[in-house]
């Protein structure tokens, strides 16, 4: 059974760069983005229009599947692409939000990953250790990219 892999938004610039990374690890990982992470791609600006069409279409071409929002934290997500949380998900996203609540989205997004049963794919380094710290599932764009390196030798 292939390991799942949800994206995070800093991942979307790599992944126009680095599509043969992703298709080189097809075989043992499935890719996910969640709506927050949809969302954030809808609203670059229009001056970014032809990144923004790539990545749409290489989300297609892999066929990185969507997955909605295990949280609904109303102003930051919508409605009608989250559920309603379960204590697990209220449990993580709480345990993820920072003191300042700036990172709502970041929280939406890793508690996805978690209720999912997902690794983040993240270059948030302040994420990413946070995650590691709880005991969750994570790892660095050139974490993945080494994986790639070690699937070739096997």
């Amino acid at each position: 059974m292939k390991e799942k892999i949800l994206i995070d938004n800093n991942i979307l610039n790599i992944l126009n760069t680095e599509v043969q990374v992703f298709e080189g690890l097809s075989s043992k990982y499935d890719f996910y983005v969640c709506s927050t992470v949809i969302e954030e791609l809808a609203n670059m600006p229009d001056a970014k229009k032809e990144e923004r069409v790539r990545l749409l279409l290489s989300f297609a071409k892999m066929g990185i599947r969507f997955v909605t929002d295990a949280v609904f934290i109303i102003g930051h997500n919508r409605l009608d692409c989250s559920r309603i949380p379960s204590d697990k998900a209220s449990e993580v996203y709480n345990s993820l939000l920072n003191e300042s609540s700036k990172n709502v989205k970041d929280a939406i997004i890793a508690t996805t990953a978690v209720v999912d049963g997902c690794i983040l794919l993240t270059d948030d380094k302040k994420l990413k250790n946070k995650m590691k710290q709880l005991q969750y599932r994570v790892m660095s764009f050139e974490e993945f990219k080494n994986d790639e390196n070690g699937a070739e030798k096997e």
